[in-house]
């Protein structure tokens, strides 16, 4: 009974932690879409110093989208995984790219994660994304892990002596490959 709540706590832990990441992607992608947040969102990638100007428009445009469907894909327990990578991925650039312009350089430059207004970029920002990457890794570790060896993988029920392969708990079937639990049978 242990296992199943505890399993479960994991589950919604992980939901949770998955739709608080997606739900600061979706405000941040709000603020960065439209014609005068996507030029504001192109003088804030300029101001990194880190692309030449005439490219700075490219991520201005397509960074809110992506920040979209990787929020989208995060919250759905089928596209986790692919969620998590994006946004993992996105994450360590925004780290990288404070890290490089504000800490490095000491440009005194506004972060742009949410648009206009978004504070200025330095250690918060590198701590508040180092929170995030750490939520989205939970989000996908906790969803998937697996019961011990013998116990349903749906539900977490002991399946110790059942040899019908199917859980009596939650009538999951084992599928191939998975172990069985052990038969009393000598």
């Amino acid at each position: 009974m242990n296992d199943r709540r505890s399993t479960s706590a994991m589950r919604i832990t992980s939901h949770l932690c998955a739709v608080v990441v997606a739900a600061f992607f979706l405000y941040a992608a709000y603020g960065k879409i439209g014609s005068n947040n996507t030029r504001q969102f192109a003088v804030e990638i300029k101001n990194y110093k880190i692309l030449p100007e005439r490219y700075v428009n490219v991520p201005a445009i397509f960074m809110p989208w992506l920040e979209i469907v990787a929020a989208a894909a995060l919250i759905f327990p089928r596209t986790r995984l692919a969620g998590a990578v994006l946004i993992s991925a996105m994450l360590l650039v925004f780290i990288a790219a404070v890290g490089y312009s504000a800490l490095y350089l000491g440009l005194d430059i506004s972060c742009g994660c949410t648009g206009k207004d978004s504070g200025q970029a330095g250690w918060s920002t590198i701590g508040r994304n180092v929170a995030l990457i750490v939520a989205t890794l939970l989000s996908v570790w906790l969803f998937r892990h697996r019961f011990p060896i013998g116990n349903c993988q749906k539900c977490g029920y002991n399946l110790t002596s059942n040899v019908s392969g199917r859980c009596p708990e939650c009538g999951n079937e084992q599928e191939q490959g998975e172990p069985l639990a052990a038969s009393t049978s000598a």
